[in-house]
């Protein structure tokens, strides 16, 4: 850890999952939400907006592609079981992820500082050198890409292809989204006039 010689901190981290736009995977099934800034930002401040947006952007779409491809007879894979899946793994991380954190890295660094000169070049654990945040979050999401998510180097062009049909894909459902709630209001405003 960088500790509090180089803290990073959520808007920092934020802007580093902006590389999956640069470097998307191969296995997307929709446009990474994670990357959308401002008003629909994925950093949420409060739970029940959390909560809320779990059901209106992961639980509702699910069902939908799920009942879609059901009716269909089209053979995918199940959009409820990898939100299930999602929802546990943001379960497990939620603790970590809502708290603050100062880790010290006092040991860290007399033990840097006893080790030769030799080993401290072989073993570069220091964060004497590191500049900034971005070129490690970029090269993070290009080894992740490569090797955690076993996406061809080959295929990046073709990925952002695919990402830019999602993305459009995305706006529109975010449009119609937005339309539903348009009618939904209008209606319960005529209600409420009567």
């Amino acid at each position: 850890t960088s500790g509090s010689t180089i803290p990073v901190n959520w808007g920092q981290l934020e802007r580093g999952l902006g590389y999956m736009l640069k470097y998307p995977l191969e296995n997307m099934l929709w446009y990474p939400y994670a990357c959308s800034q401002g008003l629909m930002s994925p950093m949420k401040n409060y739970k029940l907006e959390d909560r809320v947006c779990r059901v209106l952007f992961h639980w509702i779409p699910a069902y939908t592609i799920d009942t879609f491809c059901y009716i269909a007879r089209i053979k995918n894979t199940s959009r409820v079981k990898l939100v299930t899946r999602m929802q546990k793994a943001m379960g497990v991380l939620e603790y970590f992820s809502t708290r603050e954190w100062d880790w010290d890295t006092k040991n860290v660094a007399t033990l840097y500082n006893e080790v030769s000169y030799g080993d401290q070049n072989l073993y570069n654990f220091s964060w004497k050198n590191f500049e900034d945040w971005d070129p490690y979050f970029e090269s993070t999401m290009k080894g992740t890409r490569e090797f955690a998510m076993k996406s061809d180097p080959k295929t990046i062009d073709e990925c952002r292809k695919k990402l830019k049909k999602f993305y459009v894909a995305n706006q529109i459902m975010k449009l119609m989204f937005l339309g539903m709630l348009y009618l939904l209001f209008s209606r319960l405003w005529q209600v409420y006039q009567q």
